[in-house]
């Protein structure tokens, strides 16, 4: 079933984006970090090391957020800036409304492609 939203309840979204885009930056950090570790290690060491499956709880939990946005009707764009991509009334993306991390509020994206 597709999703639709019009621009007040796509406006709605932005606290659970932000927390979600909070969620996912916190995690990839973690990811980097983790990675960096295990480079250090031999390859036993690594597959034993219980950052090895802390990297593999926060992947799961990065694709489990992303699953969100998408059962909400919602793509995430990760080129650059985080930006996540809302069904408008149509259930259509691009009839819909974007809102990239660091904004409070989304804008339409029909008014982003006129331009």
């Amino acid at each position: 079933m597709k999703k639709a939203y019009d621009a007040e309840s796509a406006d709605r979204l932005v606290p659970l984006l932000e927390s979600t885009h909070r969620e996912i930056r916190e995690r990839m950090d973690q990811v980097r970090r983790l990675e960096n570790r295990l480079r250090l290690l031999s390859d036993e060491e690594r597959t034993t090391s219980p950052a090895h499956a802390a990297l593999a709880i926060h992947r799961r939990e990065i694709r489990q957020a992303k699953r969100e946005l998408r059962r909400l009707g919602c793509e995430v764009e990760e080129f650059g800036r985080f930006q996540v991509l809302i069904p408008g009334a149509d259930g259509r993306l691009e009839h819909g409304y974007a809102w990239t991390a660091g904004d409070s509020g989304v804008r339409s994206v029909e008014t982003d492609t006129a331009a």
